[in-house]
Parts: structure tokens; sequence; C-alpha cells
């Protein structure tokens, strides 16, 4: 799951995000912003959202109201000291509130709803085969791999999709899923599906091999192990 803090108070911040730190699981990803402006110019698209009403600059609720102008599927935690903003945040479909200081308990209670509500909504692929539209999980993707004038999606059961659409398609789809690397022309893979990577050659948990491109060998590798240690690690 991915989510944003969006609050110009710093220990509030390193408070809140301590809290996530302890009660998600480790491949949660969490970003912090110190206005609402910085938030809606990183045009990341969040699964959770906790928002703060009161800011300088930009409150809350109209930050939220501009992120609803192009993406209505995060969900939306408000962060107030009064109950009292409630009203007017209703219209920008908030998923749920909390009251300043934050009470673990109560934090629990929203994460395990909101874990719940993003699991219920997986965001699926739609690939051509053959003259018929299969479904496909993202989560259950491992690489998709161009050669021999088709696209093929290797999946996590073993199964391979040979599909009958552009490369560029599924790239486009899959922009926003992090998990993804381009490590060479063609070849995207998903990084929580790598068995091992010695600097060279990608090996998947199937066991495919992906030599990575020789021309962009620091940037692919840098973006790995950053993957890597913000998953094992739990951090920022």
């Amino acid at each position: 799951m991915r989510i944003a803090i969006v609050d110009d108070e710093r220990q509030d911040c390193a408070t809140l995000s301590e809290m996530l730190a302890e009660r998600l699981s480790q491949t949660a990803f969490i970003d912090v912003y110190d206005s609402g402006n910085h938030f809606l110019d990183s045009e990341v698209h969040y699964d959770l959202v906790f928002l703060d009403i009161v800011m300088d600059g930009l409150d809350g609720i109209e930050t939220a109201r501009r992120l609803r102008e192009w993406d209505m599927g995060c969900l939306i935690v408000f962060l107030t000291s009064s109950s009292e903003y409630a009203w007017d945040a209703f219209p920008v479909h908030p998923f749920d509130y909390l009251l300043k200081p934050i009470d673990k308990a109560r934090l629990a209670r929203v994460l395990d709803e909101a874990e719940r509500a993003v699991q219920r909504r997986e965001r699926t692929l739609s690939l051509k085969v053959g003259r018929q539209v299969e479904l496909v999980n993202v989560s259950a993707v491992s690489y998709v791999n161009a050669r021999d004038h088709y696209v093929y999606v290797g999946l996590t059961d073993g199964r391979e999709i040979k599909c009958y659409m552009p490369f560029g398609e599924i790239q486009t789809m899959l922009g926003e899923e992090v998990r993804f690397l381009a490590c060479n022309r063609g070849v995207l893979i998903n990084m929580d599906e790598v068995r091992s990577f010695d600097g060279k050659c990608f090996v998947m948990n199937g066991a495919q091999r992906f030599p990575i491109r020789l021309s962009e060998k620091m940037p692919i590798k840098e973006r790995f192990y950053q993957y890597i240690f913000r998953k094992t690690r739990g951090v920022e």
C-alpha cells in the first residue's frame, strides 16, 4: 500500500510516520509532504492519504478538492484537532477522520478498514488474448516481455500469457506501479518477484533471466536497490 502524509507540522508528521511503520507491513511505502501544493505537484497516485485540514497556504479541504479532480479512488483520512470541520470536508468524500493527538487504537482500526478497502479494489490489467480479454491482477504479474513480435506476460503461478497488444500499452497501464522496473528494452519486471540479482542479470522466482540494459546500468541498479531497501526496512 502506498501512503502519503500531508501536514505542515513536522513533529506531527514524524509521530504519524512512526505509528504507521509500527502497524503496517514492510511492503508499505510512506511519503511525507509539508504542504498541499507539494503533494499535488507530485502527481503520484496513492492508496491512502492522511491530510491535515488546517495548514498554512492551501488547506486540507481545498487540497482534497483539487486531488479529486484527477483521482477519485484514493482513500482520504483527514487529520484535525477539532471535529467542527467534518461537514466542510464531506463533499470530497473522505474515508475517515482522526483527531489530534492521534490515538493508536483508533489509527489501527482505520488502517484495518483501509487495507480491506484497498484489497477489494486491487487493480487489474485487461489483456487482449486472441479474440478475448483476460483480466489479470497486477500483483499476479511477474514480468512483461516483448519478443518474436508478441508481448508475453508471465504470472506468479507459472503461466505465460501471449498478448496481442503493444508493449507500450501494457507499460503505460503499469506506469503507476512502483514495483515494476524496465530493466531492458521490451522488458518489465516485478521487483517483488526477483529471486536474485548479480548486478548484470535479474533472475525471477520462476527462473526466468533478464539481463539489464548496459547503457542504463547504474540507474537501474540504484532503483532496484532503493526499492528493496525501502521494502525491507520500511523507510520513507
